[in-house]
């Protein structure tokens, strides 16, 4: 005997419903006797006939409304012509977070095996956005599809990365179907380290700045545990912002200072440690290039540091200098310098901050175009730095000053800068280019009264070249590539492994302290997960063409992907059957009113 799926019985049984209302709202006369008839009014055969043809096509409105309803939450499609499926993408996000996670490895798999004529790639935080572009564009070209399918698997952190994917997507026309895997479980994380020098504190001390993700409201904050050098030294107390500070005292000789930072284990335990690889803040060896020993008032400034030990020489004697006994470069205008020093500046900053700042006259610019733009003639209207608009980092602790005024700047077209310092007009004073190199549109003509060797002044060059002189030891993170111009050198690894690398080494996956040794070479410096990595931020994709992982298996992405999608449809139809029901009632009230 054959029984009936459950699910059609339960579809007949709601399909039935209408049809049992109607039958028991049929009415049943009883017969009255009277006298006379003439004060009835005589009823016409075809109002009957009306009446009937409106009650029936009140019950049919009902029954489609209730089937179509039943198919859209039935999730239907339609296949293709062929039923077979066009060879699309399927896009991995191969990002430090998702590559810890055992579920999002099983759901690649999945996939994998699902489409395995499709076309698999990968991307992750290090990974090129015109790359990937290209070669998306080449699989749509060598296939011919006109209206392609990508498949994306990923977390939707909200970083740059993510957006870069959607905005791809959108660009080429594709039809995205957004698998996301997102963490369930709350996440704490260190995600940012910054190692400063408060004059404040006394002579030698190092105040280390620390910033964790935010805590969830449920979870107890703990302190968190500091190591310098190889050894815990104490423990940092966490504000409900996620902030604190820790301020010690580092060992006599070191030329640079190692710093781990640990908070409390979670159920995402590879980003509670942040490592910072930062130079002892002794006296900065700083070149000057300029056209006088004490042009422009940051010179002046420098000499007036403690910290800072500025030498000043002309531009036409850079090549009698060794660039690598310096710790920064300073150059005080945009100085026609011959090509083979100015390419050296430029590997210089590389590896080690070097300005760039306009001098008293109009610079030639065309030597300098690639970094700056084209400078346009000076401008001497009032112009202020408001204090607060500086970037966290070069931000001046002490000052009580709300912004310096500048006499003299240039304005740029150059586009592909990063403001650090930006006037009140709009204008950036001081911007960046790359890891280390640094663009100042001005000749260092600030009101004298205001800035000139006022403290205010001193405190924000000082904190300027305390962050440019961290960033070039710890701008790494996981699946970032060493290269140090050595032809050969060799990488311990945090696990211990030593690895002989010839010209670069891409092996970074794991965050620690990376030992790099070569021929005048002996450095340390470290890799970290990116900060947006660490937090915990969803980006928000299109509903219509999300399916979390873990709603929808492979059968239902496939089907998702083989063919349209009616489910909207059938909820329009049964929106338009309710109204059309709801109409031949008003007409029906109309008419035996």
């Amino acid at each position: 005997m054959t029984f009936l799926h459950p699910l059609l019985l339960f579809f007949a049984a709601l399909v039935s419903v209408p049809f049992i209302i109607h039958l028991m709202g049929e009415r049943k006369y009883r017969p009255f006797a009277f006298s006379s008839l003439k004060f009835l009014r005589e009823i016409e055969r075809e109002s009957l006939q009306k009446l009937k043809l409106r009650q029936w096509l009140i019950l049919i409105s009902r029954a489609l409304a209730v089937t179509a309803l039943v198919l859209a939450l039935a999730g239907p499609f339609l296949p293709g012509k062929s039923g077979a499926l066009e060879p699309g993408i399927i896009l991995i996000d191969k990002s430090f977070s998702t590559q810890q996670d055992e579920e999002f490895s099983a759901m690649e798999t999945d996939l994998r095996q699902a489409f395995p004529r499709w076309r698999v790639m990968e991307y992750r935080e290090s990974s090129s956005s015109d790359t990937l572009r290209e070669a998306v564009k080449t699989h749509i070209e060598d296939y011919r599809l006109s209206a392609p399918h990508m498949i994306v698997l990923s977390d939707f952190q909200d970083n740059a990365m993510t957006r870069n994917i959607i905005a791809l997507i959108h660009d080429l026309s594709i039809r995205p179907v957004y698998v996301p895997l997102y963490k369930k479980e709350p996440n704490t994380a260190i995600t940012q380290l910054q190692l400063f020098q408060d004059p404040s504190a006394g002579a030698g001390v190092h105040t280390l700045d620390i910033q964790t993700s935010a805590f969830p409201e449920d979870r107890e904050i703990f302190p968190l545990q500091v190591r310098v050098n190889g050894r815990d030294i104490g423990r940092a107390e966490v504000s409900e912002g996620g902030h604190a500070v820790f301020r010690f005292e580092p060992e006599e000789g070191r030329e640079y200072v190692r710093c781990a930072v640990e908070c409390a284990p979670d159920h995402y335990p590879e980003d509670n440690v942040r490592y910072l690889v930062a130079r002892s803040f002794r006296r900065i060896r700083l070149l000057c290039v300029a056209r006088e020993a004490h042009e422009g008032y940051h010179i002046n400034a420098f000499r007036a540091m403690d910290r800072i030990r500025p030498e000043v020489i002309k531009a036409e004697d850079l090549p009698s200098v060794d660039l690598r006994d310096f710790d920064a470069v300073w150059i005080s205008g945009l100085f026609r310098i011959p090509e083979r020093q100015r390419q050296a500046l430029l590997q210089y900053a590389g590896e080690r901050p070097l300005f760039l700042s306009a001098g008293r006259e109009m610079p030639d610019s065309s030597v300098w175009h690639d970094i700056h733009g084209t400078l346009l003639p000076e401008d001497k209207s009032p112009a202020f730095v408001n204090i607060s608009s500086m970037d966290p980092s070069l931000r001046p602790e002490t000052a009580d000053l709300k912004s310096f005024r500048i006499r003299r700047y240039y304005r740029s077209t150059a586009k592909d800068l990063d403001p650090l310092w930006i006037l009140s007009n709009g204008d950036p004073l001081l911007a960046k280019k790359g890891e280390n190199l640094y663009v100042w549109f001005s000749p260092f003509l600030f009101d004298w009264n205001e800035t000139g060797l006022s403290p205010y002044f001193t405190a924000a060059l000082d904190r300027l070249m305390q962050a440019a002189l961290q960033s070039g030891e710890t701008g790494y993170h996981t699946g970032d590539a060493f290269s140090f111009g050595a032809p050969l050198f060799e990488v311990i690894t945090p696990a211990g492994a030593k690895h002989r690398v010839q010209g670069s080494f891409e092996a970074t996956a794991s965050p620690g302290f990376y030992t790099i040794l070569g021929d005048d070479l002996n450095r340390e410096v470290a890799v970290n997960i990116p900060a947006s990595e660490c937090e915990q931020k969803r980006i928000t994709t299109d509903p219509a063409y999300t399916y979390p992982a873990e709603e929808y298996g492979i059968g239902k992405l496939r089907r998702t992907v083989k063919g349209r999608n009616l489910q909207t449809i059938f909820f329009l139809l049964a929106a338009a059957f309710m109204i059309l029901e709801m109409l031949f009632l008003r007409k029906g009230e109309k008419t035996t009113s």
